[in-house]
């Protein structure tokens, strides 16, 4: 049998997982998080926990947290060892403006392994 622990929470402003004074880390992170879920912004998600360890790349506009739920998904991952699957939109990878810059500032810092686009409809 596998140990588990599940919280119920609103991970972007207040992660549930917490261990040694901040947010606990994992060796797997794995999400389908909801899909340009709008509003969490800069004055909405620094009244949060952890949030300057969590979203250092920057924050996005008011219509899409996609690159919030990807920062936070990096952010929870152990340094070194850990890996994160993420099924997200299409539209993160090609928006402009502060999704862009969030964007290249992870790409430089070569987070990314692989990207696989999957066809449309598919769920």
């Amino acid at each position: 049998m596998i140990d588990f622990n599940v919280v119920h929470t609103n991970s972007l402003l207040n992660p549930g997982f917490k261990e040694n004074g901040t947010f606990k880390k994992f060796d797997i992170v794995v999400s389908n998080p909801e899909w340009n879920q709008k509003n969490y912004h800069e004055e909405k998600l620094k009244p949060g926990e952890f949030w300057r360890e969590r979203f250092k790349y920057g924050f996005p506009s008011k219509q899409s947290a996609d690159w919030v739920w990807i920062q936070h998904m990096i952010a929870s991952a152990n340094d070194n060892r850990g890996r994160i699957g993420i099924v997200m939109d299409g539209g993160c990878l090609f928006r402009g403006g502060k999704e862009k810059a969030i964007r290249a500032k992870i790409l430089e810092d070569d987070l990314i392994e692989c990207v696989i686009l999957l066809p449309e409809k598919l769920f």
